[in-house]
C-alpha cells in the first residue's frame, strides 16, 4: 500500500509538472491569437526551464519565500496579468516542500485568473497564520457557480492535492459576477 501511494504521489507530481508548464503555455497560445511573439517565447523559456530543472532533479533555490512570490508576480505581469502584492510577513520561513507546494498552487491560481476570470488584475497576500503561512489570491472577475461547475485537473491536482500532500489546505470560493478567492495554507 505504501509503494502504491508513493507511486501515485510521483505520478501526480509528474502530471502537475506537465499541466503547469507545457500545457499552460500551449493553451495560452491557442486561446489568444494576438499575443506578442516575445511574450510567447518568454513563456516557453520559463516552461522549458521548469521542465529541465525537474528532469535534472534540481530544487528551486529557497532565496526567501516572499522574494519568490514577487518573482512569480513579475512572471504573471509579463503575461498581461497585473499582480498587486500585499506581503505582510516578508521574512516568513517556509519549509522547502511547503514552499514548492504553495508556489506551484499560486502559479496555477494565477494562470486560472488569466484564462478564466476576464480581468487583468489580481491581489495576492502573504501572512503567517495558524502556525503556518497563508497565501490568498483574490480577483474581481466573472466568478463561477461552485454548485454547477466541476473542478478541473488544475484545481483538483495543481492546487488542492498539492497542498494536501504537504499537510496544507486550499479553499476556493466563488460566485457568479463576484470573482474568486483562493486561500492556500501550509504548515511552516
Amino acid at each position: 500500500e505504501r509503494e502504491r501511494l508513493a507511486a501515485e504521489r510521483q505520478r501526480n507530481k509528474e502530471h502537475r509538472l506537465l499541466h503547469d508548464s507545457a500545457l499552460q503555455t500551449l493553451e495560452l497560445v491557442a486561446q489568444n491569437d494576438q499575443l506578442d511573439p516575445e511574450l510567447i517565447r518568454s513563456q516557453a523559456r520559463r516552461g522549458a526551464n521548469l521542465l529541465r530543472r525537474a528532469i535534472n532533479g534540481e530544487q528551486d533555490n529557497v532565496a526567501g519565500f516572499a522574494r519568490r512570490i514577487r518573482d512569480l508576480a513579475e512572471e504573471s505581469t509579463e503575461s498581461g496579468l497585473r499582480v498587486e502584492l500585499a506581503l505582510i510577513d516578508l521574512g516568513i520561513e517556509v519549509r522547502p516542500d511547503a514552499s514548492e507546494a504553495l508556489l506551484g498552487a499560486l502559479r496555477e491560481a494565477l494562470t486560472n485568473v488569466t484564462k478564466h476570470a476576464g480581468v487583468n488584475q489580481v491581489v495576492v497576500g502573504l501572512m503567517g497564520a495558524d502556525g503556518g503561512v497563508r497565501v490568498t489570491i483574490r480577483d474581481r472577475g466573472h466568478g463561477f457557480d461552485q454548485a454547477i461547475e466541476s473542478q478541473g485537473f488544475g484545481v483538483k491536482n495543481s492546487i488542492v492535492a498539492r497542498m494536501n500532500e504537504v499537510g496544507g489546505t486550499a479553499t476556493i470560493s466563488s460566485a457568479l459576477g463576484q470573482g474568486t478567492k483562493v486561500i492556500l495554507w501550509a504548515p511552516t
